[in-house]
């Protein structure tokens, strides 16, 4: 058979093939004869799952993991170490096993700073661990510098610092043995204030003039006007006096008036009552107070001014006695001319 072309020319035509091909595959049909389903996926994420934790568990993992425990280990001996010396004796086979478990478990709940606890505290500070719980090592790692002081005094600091706070550690910081007595003289209140101040000696001062305090209200008045006034009022207060009668609420008074601006009005009048004010606080209280005191009675305004208008009328009187009185001119007489 043959096919004209546009040049007109003929061509043979191939043959055609009567074989019957197959048809191509078709995808969409595919996916509807083999669904993923949930279960599929399923399978899938187990096998994930066990290839994951195969490889957690490869060799080179293994290792990691055994170097890590092997570190902590050491660290652990290496503090312990340091606490024997910081204590200055050796553990027992038993207590440093009971040290270490105790260490190795604050460890992995502190980190690096129950460490540095247990070598600034000392064997003390485990044993305390191991007597009070875990709280032992919350107060020591919030204030390294108190670590020594608590493993020391444990039952005494452990309570105080559940009632008044980590400030109590603080204050043993910077002074061992003060923070007790500051509770013991004026509880939290004082406990409080000295934890801010910058001048730590001035609480031994403080607590000085406080032993010699006679009663409740003498120590409270002391400790409100040195948080007024600070060094400047216990630079006022007589140390003598107050060795030999006791401090008082009157020698209190007297020297926060003083440095509250009574001094200047002292100046002016003279160095007398400076001189009371200073070395006999008492008197001049006791002194001052009276003044004051009748100063505000309603009785001594009108005797006060009838006492000044006496005054004034002897003083005329007596003004009159004394002036000088000259020969008096003599009236001339009725119809006699003046010369």
């Amino acid at each position: 058979m043959k096919t004209k072309t546009r040049q007109g020319t003929e061509t043979p035509e191939e043959p055609i093939d009567m074989v019957t091909r197959p048809p191509l595959p078709d995808p969409s049909a595919a996916k509807r004869e083999r669904p993923v389903t949930n279960a599929t996926l399923s399978q899938i994420l187990r096998l994930t799952s066990v290839l994951a934790a195969l490889l957690s568990y490869s060799p080179e993992c293994l290792g990691q993991r055994s170097a890590t425990v092997r570190t902590l280990g050491t660290l652990v001996e290496e503090s312990l170490d340091a606490a024997a010396r910081q204590s200055g004796k050796e553990f027992g086979p038993a207590a440093r096993a009971a040290a270490r478990a105790e260490l190795e478990k604050a460890a992995l709940k502190h980190g690096e700073a129950a460490l540095a606890a247990a070598r600034k505290g000392g064997i003390e500070l485990t044993h305390a661990a191991t007597k009070y719980g875990d709280e032992v090592w919350t107060y020591a790692t919030r204030v390294p510098g108190g670590a020594r002081p608590l493993a020391l005094h444990a039952d005494e600091l452990v309570p105080a610092v559940r009632r008044y706070g980590t400030g109590v550690l603080e204050i043993e910081a910077k002074r061992p043995g003060l923070s007790t007595q500051l509770i013991r003289e004026f509880g939290e209140e004082g406990v409080n204030h000295f934890t801010k101040s910058t001048d730590i000696g001035d609480a031994t001062r403080v607590l000085g003039y406080a032993a010699r305090a006679n009663s409740l209200e003498a120590k409270d008045l002391l400790l409100k006007c040195y948080k007024e006034q600070g060094s400047r009022f216990l630079q006022k207060l007589d140390w003598k006096h107050i060795a030999a009668a006791g401090l008082s609420v009157a020698a209190i008074t007297a020297a926060h008036q003083t440095s509250d601006g009574v001094q200047t009005m002292l100046t002016s009048v003279g160095e007398g009552a400076r001189d009371v004010a200073s070395q006999n606080p008492h008197v001049f209280s006791e002194m001052f107070e009276h003044i004051t005191d009748r100063a505000s009675s309603p009785i001594v305004w009108p005797l006060m001014l009838l006492g000044c208008g006496t005054a004034l009328i002897l003083l005329l009187k007596l003004w009159k006695t004394l002036r000088p009185t000259g020969p008096r001119d003599e009236k001339p007489a009725s119809g006699t001319p003046r010369p």
